[in-house]
């Protein structure tokens, strides 16, 4: 199944539709499911702290409380940069991409942050394809056909790796 192909621009911390000759390109991989997952304000939980102080909670209107789309990412928007914030990114990471295990795409998701410098955070995701099904071999094999960020390994052709950047400050 192909999607609207999505690309990472590092540089501003933002998706945008990929463009070749003036049409829009396709995904036949994961990255543009991962850009989704990660980047959709997942609704905040009551508990949460709003990074403005206001009550927006976000999220999607349609969600499920149940079964909600998106990330908290949003919410690590104006924080400390303490190791702390790492933790809480790579948990709110994992939890956006669960449904990849769940559904059978991927048998692990590893996130991994880091702060490369003052006010900005990195964020690379390693996911593991799943040995256990082979429903999705075919988004596996064309995971890294868009000139992004994102590859498969060429000396591991069950891992798919993508790099995010973007200010949190």
């Amino acid at each position: 199944m192909n999607d609207i192909a999505l690309v990472w621009d590092n540089a501003n911390g933002r998706a945008d539709f990929a463009m070749a000759n003036g049409d829009l390109v396709m995904d036949p991989g994961l990255l543009t499911s991962v850009i989704i997952s990660l980047f959709c304000d997942r609704l905040a939980d009551p508990s949460d702290v709003i990074p403005d102080g206001g009550d927006d909670r976000r999220g999607w209107w349609p969600d499920d409380p149940l079964d909600l789309n998106g990330s908290k990412l949003w919410l690590y928007r104006r924080v400390l940069q303490v190791d702390d914030t790492l933790r809480k990114v790579e948990a709110a990471a994992r939890a956006a991409l669960a449904w990849m295990i769940a559904d059978g795409v991927a048998e692990s998701v590893t996130p991994t942050a880091t702060f490369p410098s003052l006010g900005r955070i990195n964020l690379v995701i390693a996911i593991r394809q799943s040995t256990a099904s082979h429903a999705f071999d075919g988004a596996w094999s064309k995971a890294s056909i868009l000139p992004t960020a994102s590859a498969v390994s060429a000396y591991d052709p069950g891992l798919f790796s993508a790099d995010f950047s973007w200010d949190f400050a």
